[in-house]
């Protein structure tokens, strides 16, 4: 299991819209078979701490939200929404990984071009393995136990071999790499940013199978799958989610997000998909078994800056995180002045759920 998200342009900033977008008032709830949609923030985990964060990944095995915040791993129990550790050891950490054994973790570290592997028990740092330049997105493939690392600045995929821990070969990119997931039988799907196309990778043949454009996407950016009705569901920097078929790229739909959406993810045992909005927004969808359209069902207000999220698909709950953002007071330009800064110790994880 990964979280994922952007390319290095798109990561996590505090720009004015957040606070402008935050805001506006949020749509209507929509109806959803006939019945109102129920989701809302049902906790807020104040779990502070300075330092800006990138991505959350879910461990329902162990009961566990992993989240990125710069150097470390803060580690949150999601029975009770407290601290339960943290991994250290790194600089600059993007994504968190995780094995389907329940024991093993991975995370990729730009700031020293590796992957570092860690023990989801005792939290101890293990192998480094080396990736290429500025590992960001990842994806673990259970069908070939191979971990999938976008290197951004090379435009390329190292694959890593989990069971002896080493990379095994790195696949050259068409273009830079946002976002990768996997149909657990030996192929990833990659968005590549600056082209709005989806690259396929072959893990056991470990080469690229081809591309396929998306037709009217600027910026191909957050992606999730459903691997049981074979979808592919792209989000583009020009506001709109795509739902393509997994087998031959065709388009199958498409509709409007709100601005700042970057970020998609799908919970495969209820069948919904999840859009996060750094205006403040959650755009829920229903996307039904063999239907081609995205039923939309709610739109839930948030908090600014609440853009990368996880799904943990045992429980249905939808964790986002973010902070209060205020103005520099200390002495700074009149340009930083008025940039929207995240207030210290004021990190929270949201908890939504239906």
């Amino acid at each position: 299991m990964c979280l994922l998200f952007a390319r290095k342009s798109s990561r996590i900033v505090y720009p004015l819209a957040f606070l402008i977008f935050a805001m506006l008032p949020v749509a209507p709830l929509l109806m959803r078979a006939g019945a109102p949609a129920s989701f809302s923030i049902i906790q807020r985990w104040h779990v502070g701490g300075n330092g800006a964060w990138n991505r959350l990944t879910a461990d329902p095995v162990n009961h566990r939200l992993y989240v990125t915040r710069g150097d470390r791993i803060v580690v949150v129990n999601t029975a009770t929404g407290k601290q339960a550790g943290e991994v250290g050891g790194a600089k600059s950490i993007r994504t968190v990984c995780l094995s389907p054994n329940g024991q093993t973790g991975y995370f990729t570290d730009a700031g020293s071009g590796s992957v570092r592997v860690f023990d989801r028990g005792t939290l101890r740092l293990g192998a480094s393995i080396p990736t290429g330049a500025d590992p960001d997105a990842a994806v673990l493939d259970a069908g070939t136990n191979t971990l999938v690392v976008l290197n951004d600045r090379s435009e390329s995929a190292a694959l890593i071999d989990t069971t002896t821990e080493r990379a095994v070969a790195t696949v050259a990119l068409p273009g830079r790499p946002a976002s990768a997931v996997s149909d657990g039988q030996g192929v990833t799907f990659v968005t590549i940013n600056d082209s709005a196309e989806i690259a396929r990778i072959d893990l056991r043949n470990r080469k690229v199978l081809g591309t396929w454009p998306i037709p009217g996407c600027s910026g191909a950016s957050g992606l999730a799958n459903d691997a049981t009705e074979h979808r592919v569901y792209a989000v583009c920097e020009n506001n709109r989610l795509f739902a393509l078929d997994a087998r031959n790229g065709q388009t199958l739909t498409s509709v409007e997000l709100p601005d700042g959406t970057r970020e998609v993810a799908f919970d495969p045992t209820r069948k919904l998909l999840f859009a996060a909005s750094g205006g403040g927004t959650l755009k829920i969808f229903e996307t039904g078994h063999s239907s081609r359209r995205l039923a939309a069902l709610q739109t839930v207000k948030t908090m600014a800056g609440a853009r990368t999220m996880a799904v943990d698909s045992s429980t249905g709950q939808v964790y986002l995180d973010t902070a209060e953002f205020g103005l520099r007071t200390g002495e700074t330009s009149e340009e930083l002045r008025f940039r929207p800064t995240p207030v210290p110790g004021s990190f929270v994880v949201l908890v939504v759920a239906d």
